[in-house]
């Protein structure tokens, strides 16, 4: 058996390699462009709309009623069921608002409300007959001032009347009986106390 040996020839220039190359691609991206230009007899997917419209169908009496009866309509009642819309942290979030405006906000204790009344001593008392103000000092050796309507004590006295000697405090007080009345604490000035620091 005889075997011919023949050699291709390498192409000694890379010119001329890269033309081949480039002729090899076009012929195959050539191929592939005349696919694709003939896909070749188009079918259609649904019934023909010319043919359809020809062919007519005898309608049965049953379908000639449902066509003229309107159909009942689906309504959706949203009483009593949870709007699937609504976001559930809006609504717990209304809900805390709600239970914050019922509550009574917590007053502020001012110093004078944090001890009761027995606990001040009356320091002194300025002014004329028609606008006094009084210092008071607490156990800690604090001082305040007062004037009628200073709210003082534990039990929301409020200042009534400043004399010239003595500061006067009405405080509601409820008994047991769940009755409110009026106690009225006098603070007295005690000038013998602050004779010797003055």
């Amino acid at each position: 058996m005889l075997q011919s040996k023949r050699r291709i020839k390498k192409p000694s220039n890379p010119v001329t390699a890269i033309g081949v190359g480039l002729i090899c691609c076009g012929l195959w991206l050539g191929a592939g462009v005349a696919a694709a230009a003939d896909p070749g007899p188009l079918r259609p997917s649904g019934p023909v709309p010319a043919l359809a419209a020809k062919v007519k169908t005898a309608k049965t009496p049953e379908q000639v009623k449902a066509e003229k009866t309107p159909q009942a309509q689906f309504r959706y009642s949203p009483t009593g069921k949870a709007d699937p819309f609504r976001p559930f942290l809006e609504r717990d979030e209304i809900a805390r608002k709600k239970a914050i405006k019922s509550k009574p906000k917590p007053i502020p204790l001012s110093p004078l409300q944090r001890v009761g009344i027995e606990k001040f001593r009356l320091v002194g008392i300025a002014g004329g007959a028609a606008r006094r103000v009084a210092v008071v000092e607490d156990a800690a050796g604090k001082f305040y001032t007062v004037k009628p309507g200073t709210i003082i004590g534990q039990n929301g006295g409020r200042v009534a009347e400043i004399q010239e000697d003595r500061v006067i405090v009405e405080q509601t007080v409820s008994d047991q009986k769940k009755r409110t009345k009026v106690n009225r604490v006098v603070i007295q000035l005690r000038k013998e106390d602050y004779e010797g620091r003055l």
